[in-house]
């Protein structure tokens, strides 16, 4: 349909409010305009996969649980709620072409067809609201000529085992939520337990799974083991009949179990009605008691965002390698009928050297006791506890006290590593540099020596979601956003006695964590604490005061004292290069250790000749950072002067860019904008030299670190040849910045000379491994953290 001839029935003023008369409308539009069937197909599936998101799910969920706890009414259905939104959304793209608008309604349609399941309840009636919801939803499947078809598959990947004992409603909903959530190969596999309700009329209407018909109630475990005996799946997945799936989460679980080390099972976020926590995974107490980690808690909560190995994971959803549970004889039948078997599993699990993996991007939606007995469940959990604390004395022997004080403590598996309250300005993503790239190095490698890391982003909490904070950290880290500053002492104070050591990294951080630690800790209990000082930043900050006013900073003694002062706390302090250490140990007598760059040598053996341009890789985002004060002074000082020798070449700036002063350049048809870059290779694979003009900085320059690494030569400042410990001539090229006109001339002299290029790029790889090899680095953290 063309944009200027547009079916008036898009016409905000002309929606209806009611849901189903919106249907009728796409379909009808949908109908007479078939030639925008594949654009709608399009933006349908798109809908799909942003309903069926973490973020969606989380927003209605806190919606909910926020409305459930100001005692307030039942909340409106969640279809409601986007409705209204995506009409107000319609509204504000009147002048949008009809499928511009029609993506937003479609939306509509989803939810209140397929997505319907996505809809949260709340309050004391939520289980007989969701209960009459779905029986309307069977009664209409029923009275219908609609089938629930599965793809029949030899050799699935995964086997989904349902076992039944009436409530056909809430089996409907569990049914669709695997049509429209699980992809990949897939077989389901259904074990009626002789159901007297209208399961049995909903599974004549079921076509391509494997049904099992007992004819007595055999209980779940039974019916679970006679299952797994007839999957075909290289995975078993057992899923309650009282769940939905949300998002894709059996290709998420394949993929923990496929892409880790020794895991037996792994299970996910299970969500009650209300969209709020059953569980996060589940812990033992050493008595044999069990429970859920985070029940009716914000399901978005740090505390439950990263991945852990814990002692089981409820069976409402839990993947296991079919094979693995056929060796150790599927569920024990001691536990039948029901309650523990999945428990006593997992603590198998564990007992023959697997882990079970909780995984938060995992997540169904629970109503939990669907076929339960109310009291019979009660005596069924006490009898079976007896049964599983006799199998596993050793096991629970390690295990903690039931206390709400060991809570943090127990929702690991193991309480034997220690566990690290990282402080830093930010997540430490790499493409940050200033220093973040080490910090990232350190904190993957703490994750890999064992440690339990929480990490806490103390002045830019807020830059990260859910979505983009693991992009180049282990999802094994519990990381704190959305806390910052303010709720530092709260997180101290709620967590006394939780950490064995506290890592901060740079002053400004020590300065502010002492302060609050202080008010919590007292004079005693501070738990042991390492400052990385990453750079002496007294030392940078003279470098600047000297290029902007030409004098000595005759502050810089005093300034110094201030800075290594703040470590009157810490138990050791690690530096990033034996120079700052030897600076540092002037003035701290302490324990220190340096923890310098790490880099892979990764040279691109793109020839001399095939090279062109000038490279700069690194943050600008912040006038009057030492990347930006370079760079702009380099544009405006040295770049007329290197295009008299060398008219044609470009400089190219990777990085993000948010200086107003760094914007400016882009004006310049020679000099290329080119933001964050997912991968650099292919700019240090294409240009011929790397500049660092760097006039004032602090620490080791892990730029050109990175540059030598890649086999690209570099022209640099005195200042960051001194701060390296390079020669001048052999593994870079260096000018003082306050004579532009030897800078021009170092750059056209490398960018020339190919013979020279060669040499400088072999010396200068022969340093990065000889100076930043990863297992040294990775030693040398381990060595520092022994220490403390």
């Amino acid at each position: 349909m063309a944009n200027d001839d547009k079916d008036p029935r898009w016409a905000t003023e002309n929606l209806p409010d009611d849901p189903e008369q919106l249907k009728h409308i796409i379909r009808l539009i949908l109908e007479d305009d078939s030639r925008n069937a594949q654009k709608c197909e399009e933006a349908l599936n798109a809908m799909k996969s942003l309903l069926s998101s973490w973020r969606w799910r989380v927003g209605n969920a806190v919606m909910s649980f926020a409305e459930r706890t100001l005692r307030r009414k039942s909340v409106r259905l969640a279809t409601d709620h986007i409705i209204d939104l995506l009409n107000r959304i319609a509204l504000n793209h009147r002048k949008r072409d009809a499928f511009g608008v029609s993506a937003f309604l479609l939306a509509s349609a989803f939810l209140l067809a397929e997505g319907s399941d996505l809809q949260f309840f709340s309050g004391k009636d939520a289980k007989k609201n969701y209960t009459k919801k779905h029986r309307g939803l069977l009664e209409e499947f029923l009275q219908s000529d609609e089938r629930l078809i599965f793809k029949e598959a030899d050799s699935p990947d995964v086997s989904i085992l349902l076992v039944l004992y009436n409530r056909a409603e809430l089996t409907l909903a569990c049914l669709r939520s695997i049509l429209s959530m699980v992809r990949g190969g897939y077989e389901v596999v259904i074990v009626d337990n002789d159901s007297t309700d209208e399961t049995e009329r909903l599974l004549e209407r079921v076509d391509g799974a494997t049904i099992i018909r007992n004819d007595e109630n055999k209980g779940f475990l039974l019916a679970c083991n006679a299952g797994a005996k007839v999957a075909k799946g290289k995975y078993l997945l057992f899923l309650n009949n009282d769940a939905v799936l949300l998002d894709d989460s059996v290709s998420k679980a394949v993929q923990v179990i496929e892409q880790g080390d020794g895991i037996g099972a792994v299970g996910g976020k299970i969500l009650l009605l209300d969209g709020s926590l059953q569980e996060a995974g589940s812990l033992v107490w050493n008595d044999g008691s069990c429970l859920g980690y985070g029940r009716c808690d914000l399901p978005d909560k740090p505390e439950y965002m990263f991945r852990r190995d814990v002692d089981y994971c409820s069976g409402a959803f839990l993947m296991v390698p079919l094979a693995l549970f056929d060796e150790l004889g599927g569920f024990d039948p001691v536990f039948a009928p029901a309650y523990y078997e999945e428990t006593d599993f997992c603590l198998r699990l564990h007992e023959n050297g697997y882990k079970v993996i909780y995984e938060p991007s995992i997540s169904i939606l629970h109503y939990e006791f669907g076929s339960s007995q109310g009291n019979d469940a009660t005596s069924l959990q006490k009898r079976n506890r007896k049964a599983f604390v006799a199998n596993h004395p050793e096991y629970l022997g390690r295990k903690l006290k039931p206390m709400e004080a060991n809570i943090l403590k127990a929702r690991f598996a193991s309480q034997d590593q220690k566990k690290i309250l990282y402080i830093d300005d930010r997540v430490p993503h790499c493409h940050f540099g200033s220093g973040f790239p080490r910090s990232n190095f350190i904190l993957n490698t703490l994750t890999e020596l064992g440690y339990q890391v929480t990490l806490y982003p103390l002045n830019f909490p807020n830059e990260d979601d859910w979505n983009t904070v693991y992009g180049d950290i282990p999802d094994t880290v519990e990381v704190m956003l959305h806390q910052g500053r303010k709720k530092l002492g709260e997180h101290l104070k709620s967590r006394r006695n939780y950490y064995d050591l506290v890592f901060v990294s740079r002053p400004h951080n020590m300065e502010f964590f002492s302060q609050v630690a202080g008010k919590v800790f007292g004079h005693d209990g501070w738990p042991r604490i390492i400052y990385d000082a990453e750079a002496i930043f007294s030392l940078r900050d003279a470098a600047k005061y000297a290029v902007f006013s030409g004098k000595k900073d005759e502050e810089l003694e005093k300034n110094i004292i201030a800075e290594t002062s703040l470590v009157d706390k810490a138990d050791l302090v690690i530096t990033v290069s034996p120079g700052e250490r030897n600076t540092f140990a002037r003035y701290y007598s302490g324990e220190i250790h340096v923890v310098g760059h790490a880099m892979e040598l990764n040279p691109t053996d793109t020839a001399f000749n095939d090279r062109q341009d000038l490279l700069f890789i690194g943050n600008m985002d912040y006038n009057g950072s030492p990347n930006v004060d370079s760079i702009v002074w380099f544009v405006h000082e040295v770049f007329p002067l290197l295009l008299d020798k060398l008219p044609g070449i470009h400089l190219k700036l990777v990085g993000t860019n948010e200086s107003s002063e760094i914007q400016k350049l882009g004006d310049n048809p020679q000099i290329e904008l080119l933001g964050r870059q997912e991968s650099l290779e292919p700019f240090y694979s294409a240009a011929r030299v790397f500049i660092a003009p760097t006039r004032y900085a602090g620490g080791v320059p892990y730029k050109i670190h990175e540059a030598a690494s890649y086999g690209l030569p570099v022209v640099a400042s005195e200042l960051l040849c001194e701060q390296l410990g390079w020669k001048s001539g052999e593994e870079l090229l260096v000018a003082n910045v306050q004579d532009p006109v030897k800078f021009a001339d170092q750059c056209a002299r490398l960018y020339s000379d190919e013979a020279l290029w060669q040499s400088v790029r072999e010396a200068a790889l022969r340093r990065v491994e000889s100076e930043c090899s990863v297992s040294k680095m990775k030693k040398m953290v381990e060595t520092a953290f022994d220490s403390a």
